[in-house]
């Protein structure tokens, strides 16, 4: 397998982190739906991987966006995200979804990451 130097990072969560979200924008429609709740198994700056009893039904058809909030650190993130894909599992829907956010709140994720796995580590042996 290549590795690719400037992809950027994947945490993979031990204990998946809680997320709450709502559709923004559904098509070229600017919606607002309430809250839904979400697990987030792995993050990086670029998109992250989510678990929800919710099914959104994306597809090249229905464009789906979500606002994603959740805390990592105490810091409180809020961004904007596309649904790439979907997943069913037993009784729920793994997504993989692409931020939509700039290059500031990139940064700040990242460095909340790197302190986040240093707090974290796990000792295999």
């Amino acid at each position: 397998m290549r590795y690719r130097r400037n992809a950027p990072f994947r945490y993979v969560f031990e204990h998946p982190l809680t997320a709450r979200f709502y559709i923004s924008k559904v098509n070229n429609e600017i919606v607002k739906t309430s809250n839904g709740e979400a697990t987030i198994i792995d993050i990086s700056p670029e998109g992250a991987k989510l678990n929800t009893s919710l099914r959104l039904h994306p597809s090249a058809d229905n464009l789906i966006q979500l606002t994603l909030t959740f805390e990592l650190n105490n810091q409180e993130f809020d961004i904007r995200t596309e649904v790439i894909w979907e997943k069913p599992k037993a009784k729920s829907y793994d997504y993989g979804v692409q931020f939509i956010t700039d290059d500031m709140t990139k940064k700040q994720l990242t460095e909340q990451l790197k302190t986040y796995a240093r707090n974290h580590v796990t000792d295999s042996i």
